[in-house]
């Protein structure tokens, strides 16, 4: 019943799953903490953050929206150490951050990179009144949907959370045929 295991099996047997274990995740990420922003930033060129804020910059102009912070409120799922709210702090007059894992949350807070952070799995986040803001205008993504498998609910989660004339902006990676398919 191990989650790590669970998936690591089925991802080497190819059986996709409809997502990656909660407490995969969370292992993995809190025993990745501490080596993350190196090993990404520095050994891995990691690109997605500059993306994102490459489309919202695009976006913004295409939308006559060039002022210096034009989304008031902003939330970062599977925020991690803050690399995504780090790249868009000159877009966001405020941004909060949701992780499953502690240790990422932990950094995140170190390095002040957030109003608010909330440990929590995203999905469960979003449809969870109670925490965070009731919406919001911007709500990001970086590389964590690769966790999930189908992402209909999530996508419903944002909506919910979402201000009228919100937008949702994610990575996801590309695979050549199916829905999707979960590796390890």
């Amino acid at each position: 019943d191990h989650g790590m295991a669970k998936h690591l099996l089925a991802a080497m047997l190819g059986i996709t799953t409809d997502r990656a274990p909660d407490d995969y995740i969370r292992e993995l990420f809190d025993d990745y903490a501490a080596s993350f922003e190196k090993d990404l930033v520095e050994d891995l060129n990691y690109i997605a953050p500059t993306l994102i804020k490459g489309e919202l910059q695009i976006y913004l102009s295409q939308n006559g929206n060039e002022i210096t912070a034009p989304f008031y409120s902003a939330l970062d799922l599977g925020c991690g150490t803050g690399l995504v709210s780090k790249a868009v702090t000159d877009l966001v007059e405020r941004i909060d951050g949701v992780d499953i894992s502690e240790n990422m949350i932990e950094f995140a807070q170190v390095y002040q990179r957030y109003e608010n952070t909330y440990l929590e799995e995203m999905t469960n986040f979003l449809f969870d009144k109670t925490v965070g803001h009731l919406s919001y205008d911007l709500i990001l993504c970086g590389d964590s949907l690769v966790y999930l498998g189908d992402l209909g609910s999530l996508f419903f989660g944002v909506k919910s959370r979402l201000n009228l004339s919100g937008l949702f902006c994610f990575t996801v990676e590309n695979l050549q045929r199916g829905q999707f398919k979960l590796c390890h």
